[in-house]
């Protein structure tokens, strides 16, 4: 009877993990999530770091990054309710710091930068209060050595616009999804 519940318990954590690393694409190549059409994923193909909060909007909660069996994929969580998009990911010949150009040296053969607006790591510019500030307290920059990301960085906190830096092995495909009202936006790179 033990050995019956341990592997229905496995058997049911294999299904959400197996669900966390599904996404639908869309034909333009950039995956979607809580529109109501055919490309929704389940539920369960949002990761854990993509919850709402109440707390103030467009300031950087969470950072992570997962090497799945098929891409690698980075996860931009921020604190609020409204859904998050990047202004701008694009290749780029060399990752600078933003405002002051200086370049940002990161592994990898190819560069991708990734822009948010509206966004930055702490509410020091705009909270008076200093015990009222909240702060991102993770890491600015993880190197995780996976087969496409080999390193990321927050590359500018400047006019609350909030950039990053991305060095990958190669020019992989780019898709992102922004789920509905979880000021999230998961990065997927294959």
């Amino acid at each position: 009877m033990r050995r019956v519940v341990m592997l229905a318990a496995v058997g049911a954590v294999s299904v959400v993990l197996v669900g966390c690393a599904t996404a639908r694409t869309t034909t333009a190549g950039t995956t979607t999530a809580g529109q109501a059409d055919s490309t929704t994923p389940p539920a369960a193909a949002v990761p854990a770091p993509c919850r709402p909060d109440d707390g103030p909007g467009g300031i950087l909660r969470a950072l992570t990054v997962q090497h799945l069996a098929d891409r690698d994929r980075v996860v931009f969580q921020f604190h609020g309710r409204d859904t998050i998009r990047a202004a701008r990911t694009a290749y780029v010949d060399e990752i600078t710091e933003d405002p002051s150009d200086r370049p940002v040296p990161l592994l990898g053969k190819a560069f991708l930068t990734v822009v948010f607006h509206d966004a930055r790591l702490d509410t020091m510019a705009i909270e008076s209060d200093p015990d009222k500030i909240v702060r991102y307290e993770g890491p600015v920059r993880l190197t995780p050595r996976f087969p496409l990301l080999r390193e990321l960085a927050v590359t500018g906190d400047f006019e609350a616009v909030l950039s990053f830096g991305l060095g990958v092995s190669r020019r992989a495909e780019i898709h992102t999804t922004s789920p509905r009202r979880q000021a999230c936006l998961i990065l997927d790179l294959s």
